[in-house]
């Protein structure tokens, strides 16, 4: 750094009243070096080390003997077009990392960043656009000035804002010669985002002006765009008061725009298929005409997918709404929609490009579940439109090794095998009882039946697991956002043989005890019906958005016996279930700033079971602890309640997994990026589970709203997440905070006999609990 240069220490922003910092902080042309508990050095040094061995022209000879390798290849492709597109795949793969490298450095570089020196042009920008920023909400008179301190070799920057009183819509006027179209958007103002007593906020003008050619585009009007809309601004009414008047101009002198009709439409459901020796077939269906060279779709089921008919008025809406929906029957690999005005006409041509009829797929991976990794292989057939209904149907095989924690020792993760076969056959409609009519309006809902069945092998050592089943579902969504799935029955026939008599055994002493939990593994029928439902508001799923998730499952265990009874199974010894089940998860993500998140959740679950025997399938209980639960606890082991599993040394045992009836959770993790793969967060988890009945020394959830909380687990700790963008490694440190299984009054970590008996040597040695895992918590 020379001596005249200053390093930019801190930049911040004082007397906004309104307009929020980090609104403002989004036009800041300069930002000080990040920092690591107030040290930058780091990034700093990462840089410089790297820019060291930083050589361009290296990269550049990489890319020439790249492209000579894959020319080569090319070149002896001999003409082969699949095979070719394969050569140039790969060859722009590798282009395409190296040029990375010499855009943005080699990976020391990436991670950390050259130093940022103050630029006092640049700081000017930043106010003059932060001026322009509050004028463009309504501050019209308002005033941005900085300030700069230097203190040795670092300048610190600060912005002062005046944002002074902001301008209030008072009257708003339309102005339309097209009196159909004045009407129209009159027939509409109550949608309009543009009110009086609103602030006035350029932002809103847009989203106004995209409202109305929507609204115009969805009524007739197929060649009116945003450029014949404008608005005009008079502030001269005094007492920060303004009137807004929209303009709707015409596309040319004595010209009006024109309302266009569907004279007919086209569909060609074949578009990629060649064939001059042979002319396409023609069929009308329902005011459409289908094109094709083979009849293989049924129109009936491709009409409902339809929402633009001859006769009606021109709709964006509808259009893009027809595209999305024949898309989404996983049919056709893409779907354009081009309208024709020539000769006076206005025709909708519709095209389509089937995807193969059928295909394989595999995929080859590793998972990590709680700190075990494990391969695994999946491979799928599917048959497109098999029966020339537009129905798919699936075949999938899997297996894999997954790591689980031992249900009798909390100290050991083993290896367990999931393997299973699966055939599914999927309709683009409800089969439902009902005329067409009906199913027509489920059309925009995306409807769809599955029928599937299946084998299922879960091999653990403790025991082994096999299992048939069977269901029918339907599914819907009414946009990419919210999606639905009612099992209308779901079936399985499942036998355990046990394998650890020490587990067996324990589950022998609780049924003495009066908990029936061995039952869940005897040979059993298991039905049910079940609705679920997740809802995606805003980006959630997306890194650093804002966004939220919520899901929720209602389920009924049994039904089916209910109406036809139990002797069957009981006849044939089989055990059986009547329960009714029901859990919600809500989650959030905000982002406090470019590179800081807070993710938040709340989990609540609740199952009873009203059988004979008064038991659940096991795994419909709910359990709590583990790498996405309370990290500070062993998976499966927290709770239930204020349970205090002791063995027979007097020392409080987690060998065996807890399950629960009732279950709460809640969590809340800051995450900061560090560099552009390495990531830290802080976090903190409570929670637990409890049953509904006393049994075995496991006390029922009640006793008022203080025994509640102060049984309610309470876990902190420390992370970091290495973001390779296909996939997130995430490593967890966490303690316990609030312990309800021990003794009252030395339930808090600063409690003078916390860390005292009943707790054995290895529990106290694993302070911190270190959880791995793929993937975020929530």
């Amino acid at each position: 750094m020379k001596d005249d240069e200053k390093l930019l220490y801190k930049q911040k922003i004082t007397r906004n009243d309104h307009v929020t910092r980090d609104e403002l902080t989004e036009f800041f042309q300069q930002k000080p070096n990040r920092r690591i508990m107030g040290m930058w050095v780091m990034y700093l040094w990462l840089h410089e080390t790297g820019k060291k061995s930083f050589d361009p022209e290296k990269y550049r000879k990489k890319i020439k003997k790249i492209n000579l390798t894959y020319n080569e290849k090319y070149s002896k492709a001999e003409g082969i077009v699949k095979k070719e597109n394969r050569i140039e795949k790969k060859r722009d793969k590798k282009v395409r990392k190296v040029e990375k490298n010499i855009r943005e450095g080699n990976l020391l570089m990436r991670w950390g960043e050259p130093i940022v020196l103050l630029d006092t042009q640049k700081i000017s920008k930043t106010a003059s656009q932060i001026h322009m920023y509050l004028i463009s909400k309504g501050y019209f008179r308002s005033a941005t000035t900085y300030d700069i301190a230097y203190e040795n070799k670092k300048a610190r920057v600060t912005y002062s804002i005046n944002e002074g009183s902001p301008y209030i819509i008072d009257s708003l006027v339309l102005k339309a010669d097209n009196t159909a179209l004045h009407a129209l958007i009159d027939a509409f103002e109550d949608q309009s985002l543009l009110q009086k007593g609103d602030t006035y906020d350029q932002n809103k003008l847009s989203d106004e002006n995209t409202r109305i050619e929507t609204l115009l585009k969805d009524n007739g009007y197929f060649d009116f765009n945003k450029r014949y809309i404008n608005f005009e601004i008079d502030t001269t009414l005094g007492n920060h008061k303004i009137a807004i008047r929209t303009v709707i101009s015409d596309p040319g002198e004595g010209k009006r725009h024109r309302i266009f009709k569907i004279d007919s439409i086209i569909f060609t459901t074949d578009a990629n298929v060649k064939n001059l020796s042979e002319e396409r077939n023609h069929f009308s269906y329902n005011g459409i005409t289908y094109k094709y060279y083979k009849d293989i779709y049924s129109f009936r089921v491709l009409d409902r997918r339809f929402f633009l008919r001859p006769g009606n008025l021109y709709s964006k809406s509808n259009t893009f709404e027809t595209q999305r929906q024949l898309t989404n029957m996983n049919v056709f690999r893409f779907v354009n929609v081009n309208y024709d005005t020539t000769g006076g006409r206005f025709v909708a041509n519709i095209f389509a490009s089937p995807r193969e009829r059928q295909q394989f797929t595999s995929e080859l991976g590793v998972t990590l579940t709680y700190g075990y990794p494990g391969p695994f292989l999946d491979i799928g057939y599917v048959v497109r439109n098999v029966f020339h209904g537009l129905e798919n149907l699936q075949f999938n095989i899997r297996g894999g090794i997954e790591g689980v924690p031992s249900a009798t020792d909390f100290t050991k993760i083993l290896a367990t095998t999931e393997a299973g076969f699966n055939v599914s056959l999927t309709f683009p409609q409800f089969l439902i009882p009902g005329g067409q009519v009906i199913k027509n309006k489920f059309g925009r809902f995306n409807p769809k039946t599955r029928i599937s069945s299946g084998f299922n092998l879960n091999d653990r050592p403790e025991y082994n697991r096999k299992g048939l089943v069977a269901s029918i579902d339907y599914s819907w969504s009414n946009d990419r956002k919210r999606n639905y799935t009612f099992y209308l029955a779901d079936v399985k026939f499942i036998n355990t043989v046990f394998k650890d008599s020490t587990f067996h055994a324990r589950l022998e002493e609780l049924q003495q005890e009066g908990n029936n939990l061995i039952n869940s593994f005897l040979p059993s029928f298991v039905s049910s019906t079940i609705f679920s439902a997740a809802y995606n508001f805003g980006e959630y799923g997306i890194k650093n958005n804002t966004g939220s998730f919520l899901r929720f499952g209602l389920e009924s265990g049994g039904t089916l016996l209910n109406l036809f009874g139990t002797d069957f199974l009981t006849n044939r010894n089989l055990e059986h279930y009547k329960y009714l089940r029901a859990d919600i998860d809500f989650r959030k993500r905000t982002s406090l700033s470019s590179s800081t998140v807070i993710a938040y959740r709340i989990t609540l679950g609740g199952a009873y079971a009203y059988s004979k025997e008064r038991i659940l399938p096991y795994e419909k209980y709910f359990f709590s602890g583990g790498a996405t639960s309370i990290r500070a606890w062993r998976p499966r082991r927290l709770g239930p309640g204020s349970y205090t599993p002791v063995d027979n040394d007097g020392n409080v045992s987690y060998d065996i997994e807890q399950p629960g009836e009732i279950l709460l959770e809640t969590g809340v993790e800051i995450r900061q990026n560090i560099s552009k793969i390495l990531e830290g967060a802080l976090f903190v988890d409570a929670g637990n589970s409890w049953v509904i009945r006393n049994s075995d020394n496991r006390k029922a959830l009640g006793g008022g709203l203080n025994d509640f909380y102060s049984e309610i687990a309470v876990g902190a700790g420390a992370g970091i997440r290495f973001d390779f963008t296909f996939f997130l490694f995430r490593l967890d440190a966490a303690f316990k905070l609030y312990d309800p299984a021990r003794q009252k009054g030395n339930r808090f970590i600063l409690s003078d006999e916390f860390f005292k008996g009943p707790v054995d040597a290895a529990q106290r040695n694993e302070f911190p609990l270190i959880n791995f895992a793929i993937g975020y918590p929530f």
